[in-house]
Parts: structure tokens; C-alpha cells; sequence
């Protein structure tokens, strides 16, 4: 399994140049020391609007870039989509699918992110699947792991376990409640075959700077969402890595 904690910062549709090359230059001034130790136990996974990677490296070794969203199918007549493929050739590396958002304003539903999920193992991409939690979603998250344990293509898999009522509303789950959801989860593998395969599940909702220690102590990593956007809350966070 892996051992490194992961930090995915979902921008969704906010940010700008401006605030992209500060945070770049953020990243970028981490000392030797700080990097060594930061790389050692996570992976931070920067997941701007698409339009916004560009003002990234990619081959950045104290970060990867992530997308938020991929289309069901590799190419064809689906007007504004982008494809899997197309994010995996310009560096993109780990992907964000079926997000509350997603489902609620854009209808997305199980079948549909299975499919996106299935196009990016194709492109050795790392899907970043999001569940409500495991009363609500126990099929389906069954159904994730099936899909990702047979697929043929498929190396590491991350779940974020996101309550809807604590996305964007400023107040993230308890401490045992998410450490209740995340071992539930994790028993629906435990003692399956998943041999040189890689499943890590995460917390995300209302995560910040303040509660952020507290939370990752329970889980295999954070997917914060409205604090991506605050640079001090981010310096702060970076701190508390190293």
C-alpha cells in the first residue's frame, strides 16, 4: 500500500494566473530540507481549472497536477468535453471524478463516473472518486473497487469520502464519524486480492488549515476544496507538512 498522505487541492472553478504563479512560487521556494521531509510523507496534487495547469511544471517533484473532471469516451462529437487522454498527453496525472458537484448540478451518476473511471486507468491516470459516505454509497463503492480490482490497466486508486452537508458549508465531519467511514470502506477490501494494487481513501469537506492536522491523523490523505484558494491558509498547511 502506499505509505505517503496524500494533499489534493481542488480549485474548482475559481483561481486566476495571477493566483497560479503565487502559488507556484510558493511551492517553489520550499527549502531542501522541508522538501525532503514533505516528499518523504506526501504527495501534494494541485487540481486547477484545466486552462489554468499550463502555469505549472508538471515534472515538479514537490507536486503533480490533477484534473477535476474527463469525459466518458477517448474521442468523438461531445462538444466541450476534454478527454482523458488528451489530460494524460499534457502531463496531467491524477483525476478528480464524480464530485458532489458533479452529480448534483451536472446529474453525473454511477454508471456515468464508472465509465470516466474506466478511460482514466486507461490512460494511467489515478482517479480521485468521490462518495458520500458509506450508509449512502455502500454498493457503489463496492462497485469502484470491483471495477478497479479487474481492471487490467489499473495500479492506484483513491476514494474521498465526502458528507454532502460539509462541502462548502464550513463544517467538516468528526473526527470518528470520518474514521467510522473511511474503516467501512476500507473493510470492503481488506481481505480481498489486491496485490501490487494500490487503494487509499480520503477525507474531504470543509478541511482547513486549522483542522487539517487533526483530520489526516485518521485518513490516508485530505481533498481540500475552498481553502485552495486562500494562500495564507496554504502556507500554513505547508508548514505544518515540514
Amino acid at each position: 500500500m502506499n505509505n505517503k498522505k496524500f494533499l489534493i487541492f481542488n480549485w474548482k472553478m475559481n483561481g486566476d494566473k495571477k493566483y497560479a504563479m503565487q502559488v507556484k512560487e510558493r511551492l517553489n521556494n520550499i527549502d531542501h530540507d522541508e522538501r525532503e521531509k514533505i516528499n518523504h510523507n506526501f504527495q501534494i496534487i494541485l487540481c486547477p481549472p484545466i486552462i489554468l495547469s499550463n502555469i505549472f511544471d508538471f515534472e515538479n517533484k514537490i507536486y503533480s497536477i490533477g484534473g477535476q473532471n474527463c469525459a466518458f469516451e477517448t474521442s468523438g462529437s461531445y462538444t466541450g468535453e476534454i478527454s482523458a487522454k488528451m489530460l494524460q498527453e499534457i502531463g496531467v496525472k491524477y483525476m478528480i471524478l464524480g464530485h458532489s458537484e458533479r452529480r448534483k448540478y451536472f446529474h453525473e451518476n454511477e454508471d456515468m463516473i464508472l465509465k470516466k473511471m474506466d478511460k482514466a486507468f486507461e490512460c494511467s491516470l489515478i482517479p480521485i472518486v468521490c462518495v458520500y459516505s458509506f450508509k449512502e454509497d455502500k454498493q457503489y463503492i463496492a462497485n469502484i473497487i470491483n471495477d478497479f480490482l479487474n481492471h487490467k490497466f489499473s495500479k492506484d486508486l483513491i476514494i474521498a469520502y465526502e458528507p454532502e452537508f460539509s462541502i462548502g458549508s464550513g463544517m467538516s465531519d468528526s473526527i470518528d464519524s470520518i474514521e467510522s467511514n473511511i474503516s467501512q470502506i476500507k473493510n470492503i477490501f481488506k481481505n480481498r486480492n489486491i496485490e501490487n494494487k494500490n487503494i487509499s481513501v480520503i477525507y474531504g469537506g470543509s478541511v482547513n488549515d486549522e483542522n487539517f492536522s487533526n483530520i489526516i491523523k485518521v485518513c490516508d490523505g485530505v481533498l481540500i476544496g475552498k481553502v485552495s484558494l486562500d494562500l495564507q491558509a496554504l502556507n500554513n498547511i505547508i508548514e505544518k507538512l515540514a
